[in-house]
């Protein structure tokens, strides 16, 4: 799959969502056959490419007719309108307490997660330009929120691919000290899809908190590593914590 590097800054997702689409300016448009015309997108309208000429007139192309590589940028400039929907599905469980010396004793919480999202195209525009999707599943260790897991996928709308696609999580088990700060417990998710430029389409968070802090959430790496208190790799955390929600 191919992998592009995604950054995410409050003031361009304000742009993104302020707005459903990024329209080009004025350029030079070629269809298949070679011929060219210089013009400004204004939309894209089911299979048409809305665009307007430098005298002012306006002008339906279909998409068919340009040139695969105009065909693309058409697409990218307009991307369409996405409904997400997710779930999370959490089993918890306590364990007898255990022993930790001769004068402690603990209980230890048991969480598995698994999280998965439905992105659906609600646009009756073509698009059939290759997107993106990264779930991350949301912890909180005891020195602040974490990442526990991130899935990536990449998928298109193309009629092979239909008009939905699903990410899943794989099943994390999270183990949280009762009275101690080991270990972590599950705190949320957020989903980001993107295009093939890297430019946000959409973005869902199961808080506010969480979609503010996507930036920061998006630069972690999940590794592994063994938590103070426990006798097995339990959590997957990162090593740089990402602001205290």
């Amino acid at each position: 799959m191919k992998t592009t590097k995604t950054t995410i800054t409050i003031a361009a997702l304000a742009a993104t969502f302020a707005c459903s689409s990024v329209l080009a300016e004025s350029r030079v448009w070629t269809d298949a056959t070679g011929k060219t015309i210089t013009a400004e997108q204004t939309g894209l309208l089911n299979d048409k490419v809305l665009l307007r000429l430098e005298n002012g007139r306006e002008i339906n192309v279909s998409l068919e007719t340009l040139s695969a590589e105009d065909r693309l940028l058409a697409m990218l400039n307009q991307p369409p309108k996405l409904e997400v929907k997710v779930a999370a599905k959490v089993s918890r469980s306590n364990s007898s307490l255990r022993d930790a010396g001769p004068a402690s004793r603990y209980q230890v919480q048991e969480e598995t997660v698994s999280v998965d999202a439905r992105i659906r195209k609600s646009s009756s525009s073509a698009y059939e330009a290759e997107l993106a999707a990264e779930l991350y599943v949301i912890g909180e260790h005891e020195n602040g929120y974490v990442v526990l897991d991130k899935t990536e996928t990449a998928f298109t709308f193309t009629a092979g691919g239909g008009k939905e696609h699903v990410v899943s999580s794989k099943p994390i088990t999270v183990e949280n000290i009762s009275g101690e700060r080991f270990g972590a417990e599950y705190k949320g998710y957020l989903l980001v899809v993107t295009d093939s430029r890297g430019e946000v389409v959409e973005m869902k968070a199961s808080n506010g908190t969480i979609e503010r802090e996507a930036e920061a959430i998006i630069a972690t790496h999940p590794v592994r590593r063994r938590d103070k208190g426990l006798d097995r790799l339990a959590t997957l955390v990162d090593e740089r914590h990402f602001r205290r929600l």
